[in-house]
């Protein structure tokens, strides 16, 4: 590989990150992601979702990249088969994290039956906010089948390419 090359492709991977950081940061403030879910108060900070989100971007960018070339390129190959590789992992323990929370219950004090005949509003974020973690629940593991097969079929096309023109 010429390191003309490398470079390009060094900066193509530090161009994804640094537009990933920085639409995180405009898009949000302190923290990224706020749930109140079960009386706990999930909050995720912004430095802990750049990389993984990099990851992805990094995973199809390089895959359409590489889909027009025909996977003949090896360090390009690599790049694909290590963000996807390093997605995956991601994805695993995020599916292990939504997993984890139980379904929802409130109990309401006092009980309705203590109430005069107006009963209170309940605030419904959190049962909207189980309604999203059971739509990303449900969608986990499709996603990590997909990345699986990415990661399948780039390795298979690398290694079937690897020998062609072992002089470029």
């Amino acid at each position: 590989m010429k390191p003309k090359q490398l470079i390009i492709e060094l900066a193509i991977i530090t161009m994804i990150v640094a537009a990933t950081w920085f639409t995180i940061k405009l898009s949000t403030n302190e923290t990224l992601l706020d749930i109140e879910l079960h009386d706990t108060y999930f909050v995720i900070d912004r430095s802990l979702i750049i990389l993984p989100v990099s990851l992805l971007l990094i995973t199809l960018i390089y895959l359409v990249k590489e889909g027009f070339s025909g996977y003949k390129r090896r360090f390009q190959n690599l790049i694909l088969m290590t963000a996807c590789f390093l997605s995956l992992i991601w994805l695993n323990i995020l599916s292990i994290f939504i997993k984890s929370p139980a379904q929802p219950t409130w109990t309401i004090y006092p009980p309705l039956s203590a109430l005069p005949t107006a009963v209170p509003h309940i605030d419904d974020t959190a049962y909207r906010h189980s309604l999203i973690i059971n739509s990303i629940k449900d969608l986990t593991p499709i996603v990590l089948i997909v990345f699986m097969l990415i990661l399948v079929a780039s390795s298979f096309l690398t290694g079937k390419n690897w020998n062609e023109k072992p002089h470029e």
